[in-house]
C-alpha cells in the first residue's frame, strides 16, 4: 500500500532523523528535545520492517581508517556497486562486511566515471537486490535507507521526481514562482526575466499558468516537475489566465548555460548557501538521471540500498547535495548502468580527484572532505588562483561558525544535566 505524508510529517520525520542518528538539535526546552527523541524511535520502528529484507543486499565497505560507503549487491557473482570517489583513496586495500557476519575482501572490477560509481568484486556468497521487485515512486512517497543488520540509515520524503542535473539537458523558462502564490486556476509567476524564453514568448507578471501541453497545473510541485521534462530548443504550449480569459502561449525552452548576467548567481555564494554547516558528498552534480529527495544521508551513506515503505527497492544512495537535497539512482537507471561496460581501473589516473583542507592546503583524507580543486595539467604543485582564494576563506568562516555552534551545543547538553 502505497503511504503518503503530509507537510508536517515530513517535517517531524527530518527533526526526529536527526534526534535519532545523534545530530543533536539545539531546542532550549529539554522536554521538547524529549519529545523529539521518542517520536525518533517510533519513525524508525515504524520503518524498521521495510529494510528487514533489503538490509541483507547492503554492504559496509571498510579501508583501514574504518568505513568508507555502503555499497549494494548488484548480482550472485559477488558484484557490489558503492561510490568511486568515497573509496578511490584507498580502492587498492579495501573489504567488506556483511550483515550475516562475512568479511571479505574486494576488488575493484571498473568504474562508471560518469555516475561516480565503482563495480567490486567479492569471492563470497552474497544476496542480491531483486531488480525485478523494484518500483517508481510519486511525489510524497516516503523513502527508507537501508543499512546492514536490518537497521534503518535515513528517512526522507521524494520532493522532486527522476531528471538529469546536466545543465546542457535542462530546459530553462525564466520564470519565478513560490508555493504561496498558487490559486484555484493554476500558479502565479510572480517574476519574469528580463530576456528569458518567457520574456521572448510575451508571459508576464501576475499570468496564472493552468496548463503545460495538454496537463493541467494545479500546484507549484507540479509545474516544476513538468517544465523539467523539456530538452533546450524544444517548443512547449502554456496556457495561461490573464485577466480572466485563457491564453495559449508557444514558448521555446532555453538552456541554463546561457542565462542573462541578472539571472545568475556566484558559484561561490551557492557553495556557501548550499553547505550551510552541512558535510556534502565531493561528487553530487552532473549525474544525467537521479531522484531527489530530502533524506539527511552523510556522504559516507552512498552506495546504500533506498526502499518504499513497502520494502521494494527504489535505488541507490547516491550523494549529498545541500543541506535540504540529496540524490538516489533509481533502479532502472542503475540497471542500464550495469548493462553497460564499466572503464577498466587502469585507465583511471589516479588521483583522479584531489582534496584539499581549506585550512592547510594539504591533501585531506577521511570521510569528511570540505573542499575539491581538480589538479592542473602540467602542473607539478596546484597554484590557487583569487576565486579560489575567496572560497577557501569563506569556507574557513564556514568551518569557524560551525566550531561555535558545536560550542553552543555541548553548552545546551550539559545545561540539561
Amino acid at each position: 500500500m502505497m503511504i503518503k505524508v503530509s507537510c508536517l510529517a515530513a517535517l517531524l520525520a527530518g527533526q526526529a532523523v536527526g534526534q535519532h542518528r545523534g545530530d543533536d538539535v539545539p531546542y532550549q526546552n529539554p522536554q521538547v528535545a524529549k519529545q523529539l527523541e521518542k517520536q525518533a524511535v517510533q519513525f524508525y520502528q515504524s520503518a524498521a520492517p521495510a529494510v528487514s529484507e533489503a538490509s541483507k543486499s547492503v554492504v559496509d565497505i571498510r579501508g583501514r581508517s574504518g568505513h568508507l560507503a555502503f555499497g549494494t549487491v548488484v548480482d550472485d557473482k559477488g558484484g557490489i556497486i558503492t561510490k568511486w570517489s568515497d573509496i578511490q583513496q584507498s580502492y587498492n586495500m579495501i573489504g567488506v562486511a556483511t550483515s550475516d557476519g562475512q568479511k571479505l575482501g574486494a576488488a575493484v572490477e571498473g568504474i562508471y566515471p560518469e555516475w561516480d560509481l565503482a563495480l567490486l568484486r567479492v569471492d563470497g556468497e552474497l544476496e542480491p537486490v531483486d531488480f525485478s521487485a523494484s518500483r517508481e515512486v510519486e511525489l510524497g512517497d516516503m523513502l527508507v535507507m537501508a543499512w546492514p543488520y536490518k537497521r534503518v540509515g535515513a528517512l526522507g520524503v521524494v520532493s522532486v521526481l527522476p531528471r538529469s542535473l546536466q545543465q546542457e539537458d535542462q530546459g530553462y523558462l525564466g520564470v519565478r514562482l513560490s508555493p504561496e502564490e498558487q490559486s484555484e486556476n493554476g500558479v502565479i509567476l510572480s517574476y519574469v526575466q528580463p530576456g528569458s524564453p518567457a520574456d521572448l514568448a510575451g508571459i508576464e507578471v501576475g499570468d496564472s499558468v493552468v496548463k503545460v501541453g495538454s496537463t493541467p497545473i494545479r500546484g507549484f510541485i507540479e509545474l516544476q516537475n513538468k517544465l523539467r521534462q523539456y530538452s533546450p530548443g524544444e517548443l512547449v504550449r502554456i496556457t495561461v489566465k490573464r485577466d480572466g480569459k485563457d491564453k495559449m502561449i508557444e514558448v521555446e525552452m532555453g538552456s541554463r548555460g546561457v542565462l542573462p548576467p541578472e539571472g545568475r548567481v556566484a558559484p561561490e555564494r551557492m557553495q556557501v548557501m548550499e553547505r550551510m554547516g552541512t558535510d556534502l558528498s565531493a561528487v553530487r552534480d552532473g549525474f544525467a538521471n537521479v531522484l531527489q529527495t530530502d533524506m539527511p544521508l552523510r556522504p559516507e551513506d552512498a552506495g546504500a540500498l533506498v526502499v518504499g515503505l513497502d520494502g521494494k527497492p527504489v535505488g541507490i544512495a547516491l550523494a549529498r547535495a545541500s543541506r535540504i537535497k540529496s540524490y538516489i539512482l533509481p533502479m532502472a537507471q542503475l540497471e542500464k548502468i550495469l548493462a553497460s561496460k564499466a572503464r577498466p581501473l587502469a585507465e583511471m589516473a589516479r588521483p583522479q580527484v584531489r582534496y584539499y583542507t581549506p585550512r592547510t592546503g594539504q591533501p585531506a583524507t577521511g570521510p569528511r572532505v570540505r573542499y575539491r580543486i581538480q589538479p592542473r595539467a602540467n602542473s607539478r604543485t596546484h597554484q590557487l588562483d583569487p576565486s579560489e582564494h575567496m572560497m577557501m576563506d569563506m569556507m574557513r568562516d564556514m568551518e569557524m561558525m560551525q566550531r561555535q555552534m558545536e560550542q553552543m551545543r555541548e553548552q545546551l547538553r550539559q545545561n540539561r544535566r
